[in-house]
Protein backbone atom coordinates (compact mmCIF):
# COMPACT_ATOMS: atom_id res chain seq x y z
CA UNK A 1 0.00 0.00 0.00
CA UNK A 2 1.04 3.61 -0.65
CA UNK A 3 -0.38 6.19 1.74
CA UNK A 4 -0.72 9.83 0.68
CA UNK A 5 -1.75 12.70 2.92
CA UNK A 6 -2.58 16.20 1.67
CA UNK A 7 -4.08 19.32 3.17
CA UNK A 8 -7.61 20.10 1.98
CA UNK A 9 -9.33 23.45 2.35
CA UNK A 10 -12.62 23.32 4.20
CA UNK A 11 -15.74 25.45 3.68
CA UNK A 12 -14.70 27.76 6.57
CA UNK A 13 -11.27 28.33 5.06
CA UNK A 14 -9.37 26.08 7.44
CA UNK A 15 -7.08 23.27 6.33
CA UNK A 16 -7.35 19.67 7.39
CA UNK A 17 -5.38 16.56 6.52
CA UNK A 18 -6.98 13.92 4.34
CA UNK A 19 -5.36 10.56 3.75
CA UNK A 20 -5.90 8.08 0.96
CA UNK A 21 -4.27 4.69 0.52
CA UNK A 22 -3.41 3.38 -2.94
CA UNK A 23 -2.91 -0.35 -3.15
CA UNK A 24 -0.46 -1.63 -5.73
CA UNK A 25 0.11 -5.06 -7.20
CA UNK A 26 2.63 -6.76 -9.44
CA UNK A 27 0.60 -5.47 -12.39
CA UNK A 28 -0.24 -1.97 -11.23
CA UNK A 29 -2.85 -0.20 -9.06
CA UNK A 30 -5.72 -2.20 -7.63
CA UNK A 31 -9.09 -1.25 -9.10
CA UNK A 32 -12.59 -0.79 -7.75
CA UNK A 33 -15.76 0.15 -9.60
CA UNK A 34 -19.28 0.87 -8.44
CA UNK A 35 -22.19 1.36 -10.83
CA UNK A 36 -25.50 2.59 -9.39
CA UNK A 37 -24.30 1.57 -5.96
CA UNK A 38 -23.40 -1.96 -7.08
CA UNK A 39 -19.84 -3.15 -6.59
CA UNK A 40 -18.96 -4.33 -10.09
CA UNK A 41 -15.32 -5.09 -9.27
CA UNK A 42 -15.48 -6.41 -5.68
CA UNK A 43 -12.31 -6.95 -3.70
CA UNK A 44 -12.70 -10.06 -1.58
CA UNK A 45 -10.41 -12.58 0.09
CA UNK A 46 -10.66 -14.68 -3.08
CA UNK A 47 -10.54 -12.14 -5.87
CA UNK A 48 -9.31 -8.66 -6.72
CA UNK A 49 -8.75 -6.60 -9.86
CA UNK A 50 -5.75 -4.63 -11.04
CA UNK A 51 -5.09 -2.35 -14.01
CA UNK A 52 -1.86 -2.62 -15.94
CA UNK A 53 -0.73 0.24 -18.17
CA UNK A 54 2.07 -0.41 -20.65
CA UNK A 55 2.94 3.30 -20.72
CA UNK A 56 3.51 3.34 -16.97
CA UNK A 57 6.78 1.65 -17.85
CA UNK A 58 7.47 3.89 -20.87
CA UNK A 59 10.11 6.53 -20.17
CA UNK A 60 11.15 6.93 -23.81
CA UNK A 61 8.72 9.61 -25.04
CA UNK A 62 11.12 12.55 -24.64
CA UNK A 63 13.89 10.53 -26.24
CA UNK A 64 11.62 9.74 -29.18
CA UNK A 65 10.91 13.36 -29.99
CA UNK A 66 14.46 14.53 -29.29
CA UNK A 67 15.91 11.93 -31.63
CA UNK A 68 13.30 12.73 -34.28
CA UNK A 69 14.12 16.44 -34.01
CA UNK A 70 17.79 15.69 -34.64
CA UNK A 71 17.32 13.11 -37.42
CA UNK A 72 19.44 13.81 -40.49
CA UNK A 73 17.20 12.08 -43.05
CA UNK A 74 13.72 10.77 -43.63
CA UNK A 75 15.05 7.22 -43.54
CA UNK A 76 16.60 7.88 -40.14
CA UNK A 77 13.30 9.39 -38.93
CA UNK A 78 11.39 6.24 -39.85
CA UNK A 79 14.02 3.96 -38.33
CA UNK A 80 13.95 5.94 -35.09
CA UNK A 81 10.21 5.42 -34.84
CA UNK A 82 10.88 1.72 -34.45
CA UNK A 83 14.19 1.70 -32.62
CA UNK A 84 13.06 4.01 -29.82
CA UNK A 85 9.39 2.92 -29.68
CA UNK A 86 8.46 5.76 -27.33
CA UNK A 87 5.15 7.08 -28.73
CA UNK A 88 2.44 6.28 -26.18
CA UNK A 89 -0.64 6.17 -28.38
CA UNK A 90 -0.87 8.45 -31.42
CA UNK A 91 -0.56 7.68 -35.13
CA UNK A 92 2.39 9.15 -37.02
CA UNK A 93 2.36 10.38 -40.64
CA UNK A 94 5.37 11.98 -42.28
CA UNK A 95 6.97 12.96 -45.58
CA UNK A 96 10.57 13.70 -46.48
CA UNK A 97 11.86 16.38 -48.82
CA UNK A 98 12.32 14.72 -52.19
CA UNK A 99 11.36 11.30 -50.89
CA UNK A 100 8.83 9.64 -53.22
CA UNK A 101 6.88 7.92 -50.43
CA UNK A 102 4.70 9.06 -47.55
CA UNK A 103 4.97 7.16 -44.26
CA UNK A 104 2.39 6.01 -41.71
CA UNK A 105 3.07 4.15 -38.49
CA UNK A 106 0.94 3.03 -35.58
CA UNK A 107 4.25 2.18 -33.93
CA UNK A 108 3.24 2.77 -30.34
CA UNK A 109 3.53 1.23 -26.92
CA UNK A 110 0.94 -1.60 -26.88
CA UNK A 111 0.63 -4.42 -24.32
CA UNK A 112 1.93 -7.64 -25.83
CA UNK A 113 -1.34 -9.53 -25.73
CA UNK A 114 -1.65 -11.59 -28.93
CA UNK A 115 -5.10 -12.91 -29.88
CA UNK A 116 -4.07 -16.40 -28.79
CA UNK A 117 -3.55 -15.12 -25.24
CA UNK A 118 -6.63 -12.92 -25.19
CA UNK A 119 -8.82 -15.82 -26.37
CA UNK A 120 -7.22 -18.45 -24.16
CA UNK A 121 -9.82 -20.36 -22.06
CA UNK A 122 -7.15 -20.70 -19.38
CA UNK A 123 -7.03 -16.93 -18.93
CA UNK A 124 -10.79 -16.29 -18.90
CA UNK A 125 -12.25 -14.45 -15.90
CA UNK A 126 -15.77 -13.79 -14.62
CA UNK A 127 -15.77 -10.40 -16.36
CA UNK A 128 -14.22 -11.52 -19.65
CA UNK A 129 -17.59 -10.81 -21.30
CA UNK A 130 -16.63 -7.14 -21.19
CA UNK A 131 -14.45 -7.88 -24.20
CA UNK A 132 -17.66 -8.03 -26.23
CA UNK A 133 -18.41 -4.43 -25.24
CA UNK A 134 -14.86 -3.17 -25.79
CA UNK A 135 -13.30 -5.33 -28.54
CA UNK A 136 -9.60 -5.76 -28.08
CA UNK A 137 -9.66 -5.06 -24.34
CA UNK A 138 -7.58 -7.76 -22.64
CA UNK A 139 -9.03 -9.12 -19.41
CA UNK A 140 -6.76 -11.84 -18.10
CA UNK A 141 -6.45 -14.10 -15.10
CA UNK A 142 -3.64 -12.46 -13.17
CA UNK A 143 -3.17 -15.40 -10.83
CA UNK A 144 -1.58 -17.52 -13.56
CA UNK A 145 1.88 -16.95 -14.98
CA UNK A 146 0.63 -18.39 -18.28
CA UNK A 147 -1.52 -15.26 -18.64
CA UNK A 148 1.36 -12.79 -18.36
CA UNK A 149 1.91 -10.39 -21.26
CA UNK A 150 4.31 -11.81 -23.80
CA UNK A 151 7.71 -10.47 -24.89
CA UNK A 152 9.08 -9.64 -28.34
CA UNK A 153 12.78 -9.87 -29.10
CA UNK A 154 12.72 -6.45 -30.80
CA UNK A 155 10.89 -4.65 -27.97
CA UNK A 156 12.83 -2.05 -25.93
CA UNK A 157 15.00 -3.52 -23.21
CA UNK A 158 13.33 -1.42 -20.50
CA UNK A 159 9.80 -2.48 -21.54
CA UNK A 160 9.81 -6.06 -22.73
CA UNK A 161 6.09 -6.78 -22.31
CA UNK A 162 5.03 -4.69 -25.30
CA UNK A 163 4.85 -5.52 -28.99
CA UNK A 164 8.04 -4.94 -30.91
CA UNK A 165 7.94 -2.94 -34.15
CA UNK A 166 7.78 -6.06 -36.34
CA UNK A 167 4.32 -6.71 -34.87
CA UNK A 168 3.06 -3.12 -35.25
CA UNK A 169 1.41 -1.57 -38.34
CA UNK A 170 3.39 0.68 -40.71
CA UNK A 171 3.03 1.59 -44.37
CA UNK A 172 4.89 3.61 -47.01
CA UNK A 173 3.08 4.67 -50.19
CA UNK A 174 3.75 6.80 -53.26
CA UNK A 175 0.16 8.14 -53.38
CA UNK A 176 -1.01 8.76 -49.81
CA UNK A 177 -1.31 7.54 -46.24
CA UNK A 178 -3.99 8.76 -43.87
CA UNK A 179 -5.68 8.34 -40.52
CA UNK A 180 -8.92 9.84 -39.23
CA UNK A 181 -8.97 8.37 -35.71
CA UNK A 182 -9.95 4.92 -36.93
CA UNK A 183 -7.61 1.96 -36.72
CA UNK A 184 -4.68 1.44 -39.06
CA UNK A 185 -6.60 -0.98 -41.34
CA UNK A 186 -7.54 1.47 -44.13
CA UNK A 187 -4.53 3.75 -43.98
CA UNK A 188 -4.75 3.36 -47.74
CA UNK A 189 -7.64 1.25 -49.13
CA UNK A 190 -5.39 0.01 -51.94
CA UNK A 191 -3.11 -1.63 -49.35
CA UNK A 192 -5.08 -2.61 -46.21
CA UNK A 193 -2.93 -3.38 -43.18
CA UNK A 194 -3.93 -6.76 -41.75
CA UNK A 195 -2.78 -9.55 -39.48
CA UNK A 196 -2.19 -7.56 -36.31
CA UNK A 197 -3.46 -8.30 -32.80
CA UNK A 198 -6.97 -7.09 -31.94
CA UNK A 199 -5.62 -5.04 -29.04
CA UNK A 200 -3.87 -2.80 -31.60
CA UNK A 201 -6.99 -2.13 -33.66
CA UNK A 202 -9.94 -3.49 -35.61
CA UNK A 203 -9.62 -4.93 -39.11
CA UNK A 204 -12.35 -5.74 -41.58
CA UNK A 205 -14.96 -3.69 -39.73
CA UNK A 206 -17.10 -0.71 -40.77
CA UNK A 207 -15.23 2.57 -40.80
CA UNK A 208 -16.58 5.80 -39.33
CA UNK A 209 -18.37 8.19 -41.67
CA UNK A 210 -15.51 10.62 -41.08
CA UNK A 211 -12.98 8.10 -42.38
CA UNK A 212 -15.16 7.32 -45.37
CA UNK A 213 -15.61 11.04 -46.11
CA UNK A 214 -11.87 11.65 -46.01
CA UNK A 215 -10.97 8.65 -48.16
CA UNK A 216 -13.62 9.74 -50.66
CA UNK A 217 -12.17 13.27 -50.73
CA UNK A 218 -8.72 11.83 -51.39
CA UNK A 219 -10.01 9.56 -54.15
CA UNK A 220 -11.74 12.49 -55.85
CA UNK A 221 -8.62 14.62 -55.55
CA UNK A 222 -6.48 11.97 -57.21
CA UNK A 223 -8.90 11.32 -60.05
CA UNK A 224 -9.60 15.05 -60.42
CA UNK A 225 -13.38 14.78 -59.96
CA UNK A 226 -13.55 17.22 -57.04
CA UNK A 227 -13.34 20.32 -59.24
CA UNK A 228 -10.14 21.53 -57.56
CA UNK A 229 -7.81 20.95 -60.50
CA UNK A 230 -6.04 18.24 -62.44
CA UNK A 231 -5.69 14.67 -61.17
CA UNK A 232 -2.85 12.87 -59.39
CA UNK A 233 -1.55 15.76 -57.33
CA UNK A 234 -2.18 17.59 -54.10
CA UNK A 235 -1.01 21.19 -53.90
CA UNK A 236 -0.71 23.11 -50.66
CA UNK A 237 -3.77 25.22 -51.49
CA UNK A 238 -5.81 22.15 -52.37
CA UNK A 239 -4.80 20.51 -49.09
CA UNK A 240 -5.78 23.64 -47.14
CA UNK A 241 -9.20 23.64 -48.76
CA UNK A 242 -9.80 19.97 -47.97
CA UNK A 243 -8.58 20.29 -44.38
CA UNK A 244 -11.19 22.95 -43.60
CA UNK A 245 -13.94 21.40 -45.69
CA UNK A 246 -17.29 21.58 -43.88
CA UNK A 247 -19.34 19.15 -45.96
CA UNK A 248 -20.54 15.83 -44.55
CA UNK A 249 -20.63 12.34 -46.01
CA UNK A 250 -24.11 11.70 -44.61
CA UNK A 251 -25.56 14.09 -47.19
CA UNK A 252 -23.85 12.16 -49.98
CA UNK A 253 -25.59 9.05 -48.71
CA UNK A 254 -29.01 10.37 -47.86
CA UNK A 255 -29.85 14.01 -48.66
CA UNK A 256 -31.66 13.32 -51.92
CA UNK A 257 -33.58 10.41 -50.40
CA UNK A 258 -34.54 12.61 -47.44
CA UNK A 259 -35.98 15.62 -49.23
CA UNK A 260 -37.47 13.89 -52.30
CA UNK A 261 -41.18 14.04 -52.91
CA UNK A 262 -41.99 10.48 -53.99
CA UNK A 263 -44.70 9.21 -51.57
CA UNK A 264 -43.68 6.38 -49.29
CA UNK A 265 -39.98 6.24 -50.17
CA UNK A 266 -38.44 9.26 -48.47
CA UNK A 267 -38.52 11.16 -45.21
CA UNK A 268 -40.29 14.24 -46.51
CA UNK A 269 -43.05 12.44 -48.39
CA UNK A 270 -46.66 13.39 -47.53
CA UNK A 271 -48.30 13.34 -45.06
CA UNK A 272 -45.98 15.77 -43.33
CA UNK A 273 -47.69 15.66 -39.92
CA UNK A 274 -45.53 13.17 -38.00
CA UNK A 275 -45.85 12.17 -34.35
CA UNK A 276 -42.63 12.57 -32.31
CA UNK A 277 -41.35 9.82 -30.02
CA UNK A 278 -43.42 9.62 -26.81
CA UNK A 279 -41.56 10.26 -23.58
CA UNK A 280 -42.28 10.00 -19.87
CA UNK A 281 -42.82 13.76 -19.73
CA UNK A 282 -44.94 13.74 -22.89
CA UNK A 283 -46.55 10.31 -23.41
CA UNK A 284 -48.98 11.58 -26.06
CA UNK A 285 -47.05 14.12 -28.16
CA UNK A 286 -48.80 16.34 -30.67
CA UNK A 287 -47.94 15.61 -34.32
CA UNK A 288 -45.29 17.92 -35.80
CA UNK A 289 -45.38 19.34 -39.32
CA UNK A 290 -42.00 18.45 -40.82
CA UNK A 291 -42.68 20.31 -44.10
CA UNK A 292 -40.89 23.55 -43.07
CA UNK A 293 -37.78 21.57 -42.08
CA UNK A 294 -37.88 19.66 -45.37
CA UNK A 295 -38.16 22.90 -47.35
CA UNK A 296 -35.13 24.29 -45.54
CA UNK A 297 -33.11 21.13 -46.21
CA UNK A 298 -34.01 21.24 -49.91
CA UNK A 299 -32.38 24.66 -50.30
CA UNK A 300 -29.52 24.01 -47.84
CA UNK A 301 -26.05 24.13 -49.41
CA UNK A 302 -25.19 20.85 -47.60
CA UNK A 303 -22.33 22.40 -45.61
CA UNK A 304 -21.78 23.22 -41.95
CA UNK A 305 -20.41 26.62 -42.92
CA UNK A 306 -21.18 29.76 -40.95
CA UNK A 307 -23.55 31.03 -43.66
CA UNK A 308 -25.43 27.75 -44.07
CA UNK A 309 -29.15 27.61 -43.34
CA UNK A 310 -30.28 24.11 -42.49
CA UNK A 311 -27.09 22.57 -41.09
CA UNK A 312 -28.48 22.29 -37.57
CA UNK A 313 -31.72 20.70 -38.85
CA UNK A 314 -29.67 18.00 -40.60
CA UNK A 315 -27.42 17.66 -37.55
CA UNK A 316 -30.33 16.92 -35.20
CA UNK A 317 -32.17 14.76 -37.74
CA UNK A 318 -29.25 12.59 -38.82
CA UNK A 319 -28.04 11.64 -35.35
CA UNK A 320 -31.52 10.24 -34.65
CA UNK A 321 -32.26 8.76 -38.07
CA UNK A 322 -29.16 6.58 -38.31
CA UNK A 323 -30.17 4.62 -35.19
CA UNK A 324 -33.30 3.27 -36.90
CA UNK A 325 -33.40 -0.52 -37.19
CA UNK A 326 -32.75 -1.62 -40.76
CA UNK A 327 -31.45 1.84 -41.65
CA UNK A 328 -29.01 0.82 -44.39
CA UNK A 329 -30.29 -1.06 -47.41
CA UNK A 330 -26.79 -2.24 -48.35
CA UNK A 331 -24.82 -3.71 -45.46
CA UNK A 332 -21.13 -3.24 -44.73
CA UNK A 333 -18.76 -5.24 -46.91
CA UNK A 334 -15.07 -5.61 -46.11
CA UNK A 335 -14.54 -5.84 -49.87
CA UNK A 336 -15.93 -2.30 -50.31
CA UNK A 337 -15.34 -0.56 -46.96
CA UNK A 338 -15.26 3.01 -48.27
CA UNK A 339 -18.69 2.74 -49.90
CA UNK A 340 -20.57 0.54 -47.43
CA UNK A 341 -22.89 0.52 -45.63
CA UNK A 342 -25.01 2.67 -47.96
CA UNK A 343 -28.49 3.16 -49.47
CA UNK A 344 -30.24 4.20 -46.25
CA UNK A 345 -33.97 3.57 -46.08
CA UNK A 346 -35.06 7.17 -45.55
CA UNK A 347 -38.77 6.35 -45.78
CA UNK A 348 -38.79 4.15 -42.68
CA UNK A 349 -41.37 5.24 -40.07
CA UNK A 350 -38.59 5.54 -37.49
CA UNK A 351 -36.64 7.85 -39.81
CA UNK A 352 -39.69 10.09 -40.33
CA UNK A 353 -40.12 10.11 -36.56
CA UNK A 354 -36.48 11.19 -36.27
CA UNK A 355 -37.26 14.27 -38.38
CA UNK A 356 -40.23 15.10 -36.13
CA UNK A 357 -38.03 14.62 -33.06
CA UNK A 358 -35.38 16.94 -34.51
CA UNK A 359 -37.95 19.65 -35.22
CA UNK A 360 -39.48 19.15 -31.78
CA UNK A 361 -36.08 19.47 -30.08
CA UNK A 362 -35.09 22.64 -31.93
CA UNK A 363 -38.47 24.22 -31.23
CA UNK A 364 -38.24 23.27 -27.56
CA UNK A 365 -34.76 24.79 -27.30
CA UNK A 366 -35.92 28.01 -28.98
CA UNK A 367 -33.62 27.62 -31.98
CA UNK A 368 -35.20 28.71 -35.27
CA UNK A 369 -35.21 26.16 -38.06
CA UNK A 370 -34.04 28.83 -40.53
CA UNK A 371 -31.23 30.17 -38.34
CA UNK A 372 -27.89 30.85 -40.02
CA UNK A 373 -25.45 28.31 -38.68
CA UNK A 374 -22.83 30.84 -37.59
CA UNK A 375 -25.40 32.56 -35.34
CA UNK A 376 -26.00 29.39 -33.34
CA UNK A 377 -22.66 27.58 -33.55
CA UNK A 378 -19.80 29.60 -32.12
CA UNK A 379 -16.59 29.23 -30.19
CA UNK A 380 -17.61 28.05 -26.73
CA UNK A 381 -14.07 28.35 -25.36
CA UNK A 382 -14.43 32.10 -25.08
CA UNK A 383 -18.14 32.25 -24.19
CA UNK A 384 -17.64 33.20 -20.54
CA UNK A 385 -15.99 36.45 -21.59
CA UNK A 386 -18.92 37.39 -23.79
CA UNK A 387 -16.98 36.73 -27.01
CA UNK A 388 -18.92 34.70 -29.58
CA UNK A 389 -17.06 33.77 -32.74
CA UNK A 390 -19.22 32.16 -35.48
CA UNK A 391 -17.75 28.73 -36.14
CA UNK A 392 -17.98 26.19 -38.95
CA UNK A 393 -17.48 22.52 -38.19
CA UNK A 394 -19.21 19.15 -38.14
CA UNK A 395 -19.93 16.35 -35.70
CA UNK A 396 -17.19 14.24 -37.29
CA UNK A 397 -17.77 10.51 -36.94
CA UNK A 398 -21.50 10.94 -36.41
CA UNK A 399 -22.37 12.85 -39.60
CA UNK A 400 -19.24 12.21 -41.64
CA UNK A 401 -17.42 15.52 -41.60
CA UNK A 402 -13.64 15.83 -41.69
CA UNK A 403 -13.48 19.26 -39.98
CA UNK A 404 -14.81 18.91 -36.43
CA UNK A 405 -16.42 21.56 -34.25
CA UNK A 406 -19.22 20.58 -31.95
CA UNK A 407 -21.05 21.33 -28.75
CA UNK A 408 -24.26 20.39 -26.97
CA UNK A 409 -27.50 22.13 -27.98
CA UNK A 410 -28.26 24.78 -25.35
CA UNK A 411 -31.55 26.54 -24.65
CA UNK A 412 -32.06 29.57 -26.95
CA UNK A 413 -28.30 29.60 -27.59
CA UNK A 414 -27.41 26.86 -30.05
CA UNK A 415 -24.10 25.03 -30.05
CA UNK A 416 -21.19 26.54 -28.07
CA UNK A 417 -18.24 24.63 -29.54
CA UNK A 418 -16.28 22.86 -26.84
CA UNK A 419 -14.72 20.05 -28.86
CA UNK A 420 -13.09 19.80 -32.25
CA UNK A 421 -10.00 20.65 -34.23
CA UNK A 422 -7.13 21.89 -32.08
CA UNK A 423 -3.74 22.16 -33.77
CA UNK A 424 -4.15 22.24 -37.55
CA UNK A 425 -1.23 22.31 -39.98
CA UNK A 426 -0.53 21.87 -43.68
CA UNK A 427 3.17 21.23 -44.28
CA UNK A 428 4.96 21.08 -47.62
CA UNK A 429 8.35 21.82 -49.16
CA UNK A 430 9.43 24.68 -51.42
CA UNK A 431 12.70 23.50 -52.83
CA UNK A 432 14.86 22.71 -49.82
CA UNK A 433 12.79 24.76 -47.38
CA UNK A 434 9.85 23.57 -45.36
CA UNK A 435 6.66 25.62 -45.58
CA UNK A 436 4.05 25.28 -42.84
CA UNK A 437 0.72 27.02 -42.28
CA UNK A 438 -1.79 26.33 -39.56
CA UNK A 439 -3.83 27.30 -36.53
CA UNK A 440 -4.09 26.80 -32.82
CA UNK A 441 -7.86 26.94 -32.87
CA UNK A 442 -8.32 27.88 -29.21
CA UNK A 443 -5.64 30.63 -29.37
CA UNK A 444 -2.63 30.91 -27.11
CA UNK A 445 -3.75 32.72 -23.97
CA UNK A 446 -6.34 31.98 -21.29
CA UNK A 447 -6.36 35.63 -20.19
CA UNK A 448 -9.33 37.53 -21.70
CA UNK A 449 -7.29 40.74 -21.48
CA UNK A 450 -4.56 39.34 -23.72
CA UNK A 451 -4.57 40.20 -27.44
CA UNK A 452 -3.81 36.51 -27.99
CA UNK A 453 -6.90 35.29 -26.15
CA UNK A 454 -8.96 34.82 -29.30
CA UNK A 455 -6.83 36.00 -32.23
CA UNK A 456 -6.06 32.54 -33.61
CA UNK A 457 -9.67 31.46 -33.06
CA UNK A 458 -10.91 34.38 -35.14
CA UNK A 459 -8.43 33.60 -37.90
CA UNK A 460 -9.47 29.95 -37.88
CA UNK A 461 -13.18 30.85 -38.04
CA UNK A 462 -12.45 32.97 -41.11
CA UNK A 463 -10.13 30.32 -42.63
CA UNK A 464 -7.25 32.81 -42.66
CA UNK A 465 -4.20 30.55 -42.45
CA UNK A 466 -1.13 31.70 -40.52
CA UNK A 467 2.43 30.99 -41.65
CA UNK A 468 4.24 28.99 -38.97
CA UNK A 469 7.90 30.03 -38.73
CA UNK A 470 10.30 27.10 -38.79
CA UNK A 471 13.80 28.35 -39.65
CA UNK A 472 15.86 30.73 -37.51
CA UNK A 473 15.44 33.64 -39.90
CA UNK A 474 11.66 33.13 -40.01
CA UNK A 475 11.45 32.99 -36.23
CA UNK A 476 13.54 36.14 -35.86
CA UNK A 477 11.37 37.99 -38.38
CA UNK A 478 8.18 36.87 -36.64
CA UNK A 479 9.31 37.81 -33.11
CA UNK A 480 6.88 40.18 -31.40
CA UNK A 481 8.94 40.97 -28.30
CA UNK A 482 12.52 40.82 -27.10
CA UNK A 483 14.07 38.79 -24.30
CA UNK A 484 12.53 39.21 -20.85
CA UNK A 485 14.83 39.60 -17.82
CA UNK A 486 13.49 38.52 -14.46
CA UNK A 487 15.35 39.74 -11.38
CA UNK A 488 14.76 38.46 -7.87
Amino acid sequence: PITNTIKVKQANGSLTNQTRTLYMSHYGPMAGLKVSGQNVLPWTTNKAYAIRDANRENIRLVNQFFKWDTANSFTEFKNLHKSVLGVPWVNTVAIGNGDPEAYYGDVTVVPNVPDSLQNSPTCETTISALKQVVPGLPILNGSLSACEWRSDADAPADSKNVFGPRNLPALSRRDFVSNMNDSYWLTNPAAPLTGFAKIIGAEGTARSLRTRKSLTMLAKRFDGSDGLGGPNKMSREQAKQLVLDSTVHSTDLAHAATVGTTPGTNTCAPPTLVTPTPSTANPNPTPVDIAPACDILRSWDKTYGVNAIGAHVWKEFWKRAQTAQGFYGTAFSAADPVNTPRAPNMGLPAVRTAMADAVNELNAKGVALNAQFGTIQFSGINTFSGIKIPMFGTEGNQDGGFTIGRGNLAQTVGYPVNFGNSHVAVVSYEGNRLHAEGFITYSQSTDPASPHYSDWTRRYAQKQWLRLPFYSDEIAADRISGPVTISE
